[in-house]
């Protein structure tokens, strides 16, 4: 948290990036994957090989996600299956008990797990930037674009300022330090963020309460330190 804007970014972009853990298809909303069979989907490999995809794209100019996905679609629709295998993996949609099998599912598997790539962990990161339309347009930041292409990021400022509004209301701008943040979130609850323009970063909302003191005290925190 006291490290630079730069450094925090590196460090989670990494650790996702090389995270064997963390499996983007199996956390795909919609989509169930079932441990039945022999099958095995490598989910650093398929994060490498979309990293490289995307480190494609131009910095800064809008592309709607539809267009994305029908480009990968077309270009490199086995990007995380290489051997072309669509009918021995175990995955079905949430609310239903058929299996996705066959390239016919492509937009229902590989479809879904790039919209939630894009929408998920690349905007999570920082990576990407999304429209205010539904989340259906994304750009790649300056920052995102440095990192694919292991080139220096620009400075990132952090000397946004907090509000205190009369309403027990804290405003938090995304340029305001992480430490900040986490020191505010110990004695509050977390309201929904704003964002005012697509490419803005967003203002976090929190809200003091009297839970959220209570939460503050059992941890040690006294009255005193939240001032």
């Amino acid at each position: 948290l006291e490290a630079s804007r730069d450094q925090q970014r590196r460090v989670l972009r990494e650790a996702w990036q090389a995270s064997q853990s963390w499996n983007d298809l199996c956390r795909t909303p919609g989509l169930a994957c079932e441990d039945t069979g022999n099958w095995d989907n490598d989910s650093v490999a398929t994060r490498e090989r979309l990293l490289q995809l995307f480190a494609q794209l131009e910095p800064g100019r809008w592309y709607t996600t539809d267009a994305l996905v029908a480009g990968i679609k077309t270009m490199a629709p086995d990007f995380q299956r290489p051997d072309g295998d669509y009918d021995t993996w175990y995955i079905r949609e949430r609310d239903s008990q058929t299996y996705l099998r066959g390239f016919d599912c492509w937009d229902a598997v590989e479809g879904a797990l790039l919209r939630f790539f894009i929408n998920g962990p690349l905007y999570w990161l920082g990576t990407v930037n999304l429209g205010l339309a539904a989340q259906q347009r994304f750009s790649l930041s300056t920052t995102g674009y440095a990192w694919l292409t292991a080139q220096p990021s620009p400075t990132e400022s952090t000397s946004g300022r907090l509000t205190v509004l009369s309403d027990y209301t804290i405003l938090v701008p995304g340029d305001a330090p992480l430490l900040d943040r986490f020191g505010v979130s110990r004695f509050t609850t977390w309201d929904p963020p704003t964002q005012s323009q697509p490419n803005a970063a967003p203002t976090f909302c929190y809200r003091i309460t009297q839970s959220g003191l209570r939460r503050a005290a059992d941890q040690g925190i006294d009255a005193l330190r939240v001032l």
